[in-house]
């Protein structure tokens, strides 16, 4: 368990690590100090962490970037030197993510709920690419990963509209894969999280790799399939579970 005071708290579940954006007072602002921890913690989850859930703290995910932050050209670079890796490992590293959205999730905020691969909202959450009210343009990868998720036509009316969107229409348009009661998105995330940490870790890590390239030609996609699988086929955990479906057991995962 984390110190309390640190800009993000981390919890282990079984093989799920939990991560909460901890800035209360400012509805979990994503500081430059938050963006370094974050970037950490993902860099350095340990080998048995199978998944993870991103949440914030005291019923809120974030507003986005915390303006009252230090400002200034090295600053800046920080912020997107850090958010560039954070994203990278959240959308094609090897552990599924889910995030449990209570409140809001907006500006940079929404990129993190955007880049996960499962998102969980409470039934009274708000989200939002409120860039343009700022006078700024989509970052934290949200130019790709939204469109990823709700296609261009409504990625281009949330970016260019700056409005909200409740939780029925996220919904329904994929931005959020699920809808919960108020203060039940962590419980269910977490749910979501231990399901998806038991499967092979390998092929987890190797689809989530295939979705972050985007699309392929069909020729290119059943290409890649062959050295994909093939690779696949030659790993321990492959056997694995050829040996526990003989059995009629549940097989035990190395990652190897």
């Amino acid at each position: 368990m984390s110190n309390q005071n640190e800009p993000v708290l981390s919890r282990r579940e079984e093989a799920v690590q939990v991560l909460t954006l901890n800035n209360p007072s400012k509805r979990n602002a994503i500081s430059l100090a938050m963006r370094a921890a974050l970037r950490d913690h993902l860099n350095r989850a340990e080998p048995d962490v199978r998944a993870i859930v991103l949440t914030g703290a005291e019923s809120y995910f974030s507003p986005g970037g915390d303006f009252s932050d230090r400002r200034g050209p090295e600053a800046e670079r920080e912020r997107f030197e850090h958010f560039t890796a954070i994203i990278d490992m959240m959308v094609a590293g090897n552990r599924p993510v889910i995030a449990a959205v209570e409140g809001g999730a907006q500006g940079a905020g929404l990129g993190l709920v955007a880049a996960s691969d499962y998102v969980v909202c409470g039934e009274s959450a708000a989200l939002a690419a409120s860039f343009v009210k700022l006078g700024l343009t989509a970052d934290a990868g949200l130019s790709w990963s939204l469109p990823q998720r709700i296609g261009v036509a409504r990625a281009r009316r949330m970016v260019l509209s700056g409005e909200s969107l409740d939780a029925t229409t996220a919904h329904s348009w994929g931005l959020v894969d699920e809808i919960v009661g108020d203060g039940e998105a962590e419980r269910r995330a977490l749910e979501v999280a231990k399901l998806w940490s038991s499967r092979a870790p390998l092929a987890v890590g190797n689809l989530k790799r295939v979705f972050a390239r985007g699309q392929l030609s069909h020729r290119d996609a059943l290409a890649q399939e062959g050295i994909d699988q093939r690779t696949l086929m030659g790993t321990r955990d492959t056997m694995e579970a050829l040996v526990a479906f003989r059995e009629k057991r549940k097989p035990v995962f190395e990652g190897r």
